[in-house]
């Protein structure tokens, strides 16, 4: 967590530096980028998380910004197309839309310097140029700005009714309000995935790093340009950030429930362990197999703490994709964040007598059980960053801290208190610490 805070702090740092540059002094700003480039690579913590977003997350995202723009282009295509069907035809309605159209006080230009008119001629039905209107999101968001507005105004005050073409205005403008959300997402249009962008930070850093070492006599040595990544900056931290702080929030809150169940709810959680187990041992005096459902006694109390807590446990899943789906599906719809878990428990209560090798194979259950269905779970595009967690409680007398690590939660709901806890041996300590590596 500090290591975050940390690596977090100097990246917000640097892109501060790069952006406090003027943009008269390049030089500088371009050893503020090489700064950058040079913590996104060396930085354990950031090239960690920028690995993770290489999955299909993100270039999902951009093939479908990439997708609703062309959706959008071909709309505004077609009213232009069908605006200029209107101006075209000889009856009255079409002429009292020339004459609107022809004035020149209503057809202020757009950004690339069309005009309605322009565009209504190069799109005629029936004409030799097959050129279709070049209309970018920013033309669409400008007519609507400047020209829409007195050409609706002109159509409603005109003598002759035009429902058509106030239909396909009142289009264009609902096509422009699109257009602005679309533009919020533009970034990952234009400039690709952050991975991308990562990438060209390294190879920036790579080519001055190679320059530096032929010297200035080199034929081809030059000062580097940073390619606009003084304005990537922004957009890779912003990610970078967005990423930690969900990783950051799903460690906090499953380091809330450990906390929840070893001091607030021990009483109950072992209460409810030990009815489940005499459950067990009255149907077995019966005749019956029975067996303790231990599991499924923690997860509900897990599963409902995790959503209390604004996420949507998958604590559940397993290798049936049917009941997977289900899963996700309900985690979409109730649009909160997933948190993926795998709960196991080595638990005795009479006597507490689990040792670290229990909770050691209860750990290697659950990461096997992971392994069954986390490649299901990454195969849709908002899951691809996932990181499940192996959740174990259990009763160990010794001491089991070796084992935690950062996907694995150890929750102690044994009655030893800590002045009981027995001492792991060298040996064991060097098995785990080689079982790790």
């Amino acid at each position: 967590m500090i290591d975050v805070e940390l690596s977090l702090d100097a990246l917000s740092k640097h892109v501060l530096a790069i952006e406090s540059c003027h943009d008269n002094d390049a030089d500088r700003r371009l050893g503020h980028v090489l700064a950058l480039a040079r913590l996104l690579r060396g930085d354990r913590v950031l090239s960690a998380t920028l690995r993770d977003l290489e999955g299909d997350a993100l270039a999902a995202d951009a093939t479908r910004v990439a997708e609703i723009g062309r959706v959008l282009d071909s709309s505004v295509e077609g009213c232009v197309r069908q605006l200029a069907l209107e101006y075209q035809r000889t009856t009255d309605e079409a002429h009292a839309w020339r004459s609107i159209v022809d004035e020149r006080d209503y057809t202020a230009k757009v950004s690339t310097g069309e005009t309605l008119k322009s565009l209504l001629y190069r799109m005629r039905l029936g004409s030799n140029d097959s050129r279709t209107a070049e209309l970018t999101s920013e033309d669409v968001v400008a007519f609507a700005d400047v020209t829409l507005t007195p050409l609706e105004q002109r159509v409603t005050a005109a003598r002759v009714n035009l429902p058509n073409v106030a239909c396909q205005l009142r289009e264009m403008r609902n096509l422009a309000g699109r257009y602005q959300k679309l533009r919020a997402f533009q970034v990952i249009g234009n400039s690709g995935d952050v991975a991308s962008i990562a990438r060209r930070f390294d190879a920036l850093l790579s080519l001055w790093e190679e320059r530096l070492v032929d010297g200035p006599t080199n034929e081809s040595w030059g000062v580097p340009d940073d390619s606009g990544l003084h304005r990537d900056a922004r957009t890779v931290a912003s990610r970078l950030e967005s990423a930690l702080a969900g990783r950051r929030g799903r460690r906090l809150v499953l380091f809330r429930a450990k906390v929840f169940f070893e001091h607030f709810f021990y009483d109950e959680v072992r209460g409810e362990l030990a009815t489940e187990d005499a459950r067990v041992a009255s149907s077995r005096e019966r005749g019956d197999r029975a067996r303790a459902r231990r599991e499924s006694v923690l997860r509900r109390p897990f599963d409902r703490f995790i959503f209390q807590e604004g996420f949507f446990p998958i604590t559940e899943a397993s290798a049936s994709r049917g009941r997977l789906d289900l899963l996700l599906t309900d985690a979409d719809n109730a649009g909160v964040r997933p948190l993926v878990a795998e709960i196991k428990q080595a638990v005795r209560l009479a006597p507490d007598d689990i040792g670290l090798a229990d909770v050691r194979l209860a750990i290697a259950d659950a990461r096997a059980e992971i392994a069954r269905y986390v490649g299901h779970l990454r195969a849709r595009p908002r899951w691809a960053g996932i990181e499940p967690m192996v959740v174990v409680f259990h009763t160990s007398r010794e001491d089991v801290s070796s084992l935690e690590d950062d996907t694995t939660l150890l929750v102690d709901i044994g009655t030893r208190t800590p002045s009981q806890v027995v001492p792991v041996s060298g040996e064991e300590a060097a098995a785990d610490a080689s079982g790790d590596a």
